[in-house]
Order: structure tokens, then sequence, then C-alpha cells
């Protein structure tokens, strides 16, 4: 059952696996509030995944809940989000020039608000690059199960001009403590799971640099109660 969760009610929820040489139909699954269930079963067989995660299938989704919800908010890019993993054999490690920056955040040795911040955030452990104590960027491990870690990232171009850096390096900057972050859920014996809004086109460019593959498309709807 869909539960409420900070005041809102969660509406429908998909997942369609990416098509593989072995099985080229996608497969997925769909969880729907119950006065939803006949409307949106009807269009999921007339919409293909391929053809539903597009701008016009999505907006064709969106159509049909809004009529049953008058006043849902507009989708917006996050609803929509695509799910990428990577596997040991197929990870493609950073060896670019932040290598050396590289660090783990340590919880018994941390005194900065923001460091701690992010330990408290991140169970599975945090990976940062910084200098003069500011983090520019940081991936930080969620161990959601014993096979899977989830994986977040961001960076920003440090403005110090020692480090001799563009507002471009920050791509390069969260490749480098995403795949630290990779290794260390390989460590732990699991497969590293990263999530990006489909219109993150950077961030997916990144993972591919990396060797992530798509795993699926998912997407989440929710309501005020």
């Amino acid at each position: 059952p869909f539960s409420l969760l900070f005041g809102r009610r969660a509406l429908l929820s998909l997942l369609a696996t990416s098509p593989t040489p072995e099985a080229l139909d996608r497969a997925g699954v769909a969880a729907c509030a119950p006065e939803l269930r006949r409307s949106i079963g009807a269009l999921l067989e007339e919409w293909s995944p391929d053809a539903l995660f597009t701008p016009y299938g999505l907006l064709a989704l969106e159509s049909l809940v809004a009529s049953a919800y008058p006043l849902l908010d507009p989708f917006e890019s996050e609803t929509h989000t695509r799910l990428r993993y990577a596997l040991p054999g197929e990870f493609e490690p950073y060896l670019g020039r932040w290598l050396d920056w590289l660090e783990p955040l340590d919880e018994g040795g941390e005194v900065d608000p923001t460091a701690l911040s992010l330990l408290a955030r991140f169970g599975g452990g945090v990976y940062v690059v910084r200098s003069e104590g500011a983090i520019y960027a940081f991936a930080g491990l969620r161990h959601t199960s014993a096979h899977v870690s989830e994986i977040f990232s961001l960076a920003t171009a440090p403005l110090d001009r020692r480090l001799d850096v563009t507002p471009d390096d920050a791509q390069e900057l969260a490749r480098a403590v995403t795949a630290r972050a990779t290794k260390a859920a390989f460590a732990s014996g699991r497969i590293p799971l990263y999530a990006t809004p489909a219109t993150h086109y950077a961030t997916q460019e990144m993972l591919d640099a990396l060797g992530y593959r798509l795993y699926a498309d998912t997407l989440t709807l929710t309501a005020a109660t």
C-alpha cells in the first residue's frame, strides 16, 4: 500500500528495465493508487516503455493523472529518473589530475560541520576533494541492501586560483569522487547504483565514462494530501 510521507501521497510508481541483447522487450512493474489502476492499466497497454518515457508519453500520463487530480502540481524533471549500475569487469577507473586529492571522511577525526553533515547522510562512507578545508566535490554511499549501494555525488568548480581549474572541471571532479565511491562499493561486495534525473545529461555522460550501464527508467508521482 502507498503511504503518506511529509504530507504527500504516492500516486504512481513505474519502473521499466532497459533492453538487453538477450531480452529485447523491456520488462517493468507498476504500482498505483487503487482509483488509478484501471486508467493506468489501459494507458500502459497503449504505450510501450520506450514510448512512455518520452516527452509525449509523459505528457499523456500527466494528462491522465491530472484528470483524476485537478490540483496536482505539474511534473518536474526529477519525476523521471534513470538508474545506472557498474560491474567490476566493466568499470573504468578515474586516473586524472584529482586522483591525489581524493580522501575519505573520517567521522572520528572530523570537526567541520559540512563534513559531519555528509557523514550523517551517507552511512556507507563519503569521499571528497577539498582545499583549505572547503569541500568542492563529494560522493556518498548508502548501503541499501547486502548487495546494492546507492551513490550520490555533487561537485562545483573550486574558485581557488592555486588549483588552476575552470567551471568546466566540475564534471571531472564529479567523476573522480564517483569513481572512488564506486570502488568502495565493489570492495564491500556490493553493486553500485546511481539514480539521476533524465534531463541531467552531464551526469549521464560522467557515468558513461566510468563504464556504468543503464538499468531502468523510473517514474514516481506524488500529490499533496
